[in-house]
C-alpha cells in the first residue's frame, strides 16, 4: 500500500497519468491536504470538485493530518528547505503522512528524492 501525492491525482484526472501507473492507485492513501489541492485546482478551472468526491472516498484511504503529522511535517520543511528552498508545508504533510503510517510516497516532485518513488513521465 502506498500514499499518492498530488501531483499524481491532477495527472489522472487530466488523463495525463500513463497508464502503466493507473495501478498504483488501487489500495492507497491520500492526505487531506490532497483533498484541498485537488479542490483548489477544480476552483481554478472552474471544475465540480464534488463531482470526483465519490470517485476519491471509494478509491483511497483518506488519512487525517494529526498532531504527530503536524509536529513531523514541521521538522520535514525545514530540514527539507535546507535543499529545496521552495519545499512547502503541503509536501512536507503529505511525506509525514507517508511515513508516519509506514507506507510508500509515489510523486513526480524531484524534491522528495530519496524520501520517495519518483515516476518520470
Amino acid at each position: 500500500m502506498n500514499v499518492i501525492d498530488t501531483n499524481i491525482l491532477i495527472d489522472y484526472f487530466e488523463g495525463t497519468l500513463p497508464k502503466k501507473y493507473v495501478s498504483l492507485l488501487a489500495y492507497s492513501h491520500i492526505s487531506t491536504i490532497t483533498l484541498a489541492e485537488l479542490a483548489d485546482k477544480f476552483e481554478r478551472k472552474n471544475i465540480s470538485f464534488t463531482k470526483v468526491k465519490p470517485f476519491l472516498e471509494s478509491n483511497f484511504t483518506i488519512l487525517p493530518i494529526t498532531f504527530e503529522i503536524a509536529q513531523q511535517a514541521a521538522k520535514i520543511k525545514k530540514q527539507q528547505r535546507k535543499k529545496h528552498p521552495k519545499f512547502g508545508i503541503s509536501d512536507a504533510i503529505i511525506l509525514a503522512t507517508s511515513k508516519q503510517h509506514n507506507l510508500q510516497l509515489y510523486t513526480k516532485d524531484y524534491d522528495f528524492a530519496g524520501e520517495a518513488t519518483i515516476l518520470d513521465y
